[in-house]
This record gives structure tokens, C-alpha cells and sequence, in this order.
């Protein structure tokens, strides 16, 4: 038997995470709109690390999420690979914008774990830290 009560489907996890990208994307919507976005596509205990590092709750993550999308203008990310395998989902990308004069281009991944209605549950962020 398996773990899980009922699968998600592929096209679910597709539609979450397209929803969540889509939001952070968006130049019309303050930073606590996209949070919004996120808080809805994700479970109310999501638990994240970045290069190994916890990233603590939802409620830290707003706070980076508002750092973020309002440090750098331009923020755009595209999604380059998508492997969805239920419960999970493994995304390549890649982060452009500006932060002051310098422009930012990272490249990354995220690994995530999803639950039976296609929540973000978990994820996994990697990405090459140009401070490292």
C-alpha cells in the first residue's frame, strides 16, 4: 500500500508549480500577493532548505520572498527543465534582474515533495552562491 492516501497527478504538481511562477513573475502583483500565491499552493507546515541550509517556515520564507522580489527589479524566472514523478517534482532554472547596478543571472534547481492535493510539502534549493 502506499503512502500516500490518493495521487496527485503530473498535471496537477505542472499546475502548481506554473501558478507559483507565474505569480512570482508578475510585475502587477505586490510582494504579499505573491506570497499569497504560495501560501495557497503550499502546505501550512512547508518545511525548505537552500544549499543545505533550513530556511524555517512559511513565515520566514514571506520574509525573504518580500527581500527579494523587491531587492531586485527585473525579477524573472524561467523555468528551463521540468521532471514530475508524483509526489515530486525536480525544476531547473534560472533568475535574472538587476540588484543596483549589478546584473544578476543564477542559475539553480529546486527539488520538491508534494502532498496528495499537489501542496508543496518540501523543497530543496540549489543554486551557485556568487558571495561564496
Amino acid at each position: 500500500m502506499s503512502r500516500w492516501a490518493t495521487t496527485t497527478t503530473r498535471a496537477e504538481i505542472e499546475r502548481t508549480l506554473t501558478e507559483i511562477n507565474q505569480a512570482e513573475n508578475s510585475p502587477d502583483l505586490t510582494a504579499a500577493q505573491k506570497s499569497q500565491v504560495v501560501d495557497t499552493d503550499s502546505t501550512p507546515d512547508v518545511q525548505g532548505w537552500a544549499n543545505g541550509v533550513a530556511r524555517g517556515g512559511r513565515e520566514q520564507e514571506r520574509e525573504q520572498e518580500a527581500f527579494l522580489w523587491s531587492a531586485i527589479p527585473g525579477y524573472h524566472r524561467e523555468f528551463d527543465r521540468i521532471i514530475i514523478d508524483p509526489h515530486g517534482a525536480a525544476v531547473s532554472w534560472r533568475l535574472t534582474g538587476h540588484f543596483g547596478e549589478e546584473r544578476i543571472d543564477l542559475a539553480g534547481s529546486t527539488i520538491f515533495e508534494f502532498d496528495e492535493t499537489a501542496r508543496i510539502k518540501q523543497f530543496w534549493l540549489y543554486y551557485n552562491d556568487p558571495q561564496a
